[in-house]
């Protein structure tokens, strides 16, 4: 593909059965091998009429929440960002069927911005307790509330000083 010129581009799904984590680490590894442009990272959301219904409906496939498949998907986008390869989508677009469909699984509109706001959690807790100023784009609210609630949880009481305001999106440049 590369000698004649196309880009390459990969998807990858977690949670499918048999999948754990440590396997999805494997596979994200053998996509990056392959030298890919760009890649889409899916979670395995249940739809109504599939065999994968079937399987969760007897207790043979148990999915993956939404928490797990956030904290996996944390994991992998920044092997793949770091080899160069671009995420252009993570999650199951939101759409009427979709939603209509979805039996179990790991499906939330704004799954990509859960996913980067825990790649940015994991930033600012890798940093010892102290006083700290984050900023992030305005428009990035679920990422302030999962970092300020979860400073608070994961530092001592009183280590950390909290203080941002919002910026109403009209005023924000």
């Amino acid at each position: 593909m590369h000698r004649a010129g196309l880009e390459l581009g990969v998807q990858m799904m977690t949670g499918l059965p048999g999948d754990t984590d440590d396997t999805a680490l494997k596979t994200a590894g053998q996509l990056i091998a392959l030298r890919p442009a760009t890649v889409r990272i899916y979670p395995t959301v249940v739809l109504a009429g599939t065999e994968l219904e079937r399987q969760y409906r007897s207790g043979d496939y148990v999915p993956q929440t939404v928490k797990q498949a956030v904290d996996l998907c944390s994991r992998l986008a920044p092997l793949f960002t770091e080899a160069g390869v671009r995420i252009i989508r993570l999650g199951l677009h939101s759409s009427p069927e979709v939603k209509e469909k979805m039996v179990a699984g790991a499906f939330h509109d704004s799954f990509g911005e859960l996913v980067y706001s825990r790649m940015l959690l994991r930033r600012v807790l890798a940093y010892p307790p102290g006083a700290y100023t984050v900023t992030v784009h305005p428009g990035t609210t679920l990422a302030l509330w999962e970092i300020k609630n979860k400073i608070w949880m994961n530092w001592p009481q009183g280590s950390i000083k909290s203080g941002y305001k919002q910026i109403p999106p009209w005023r924000a440049k």
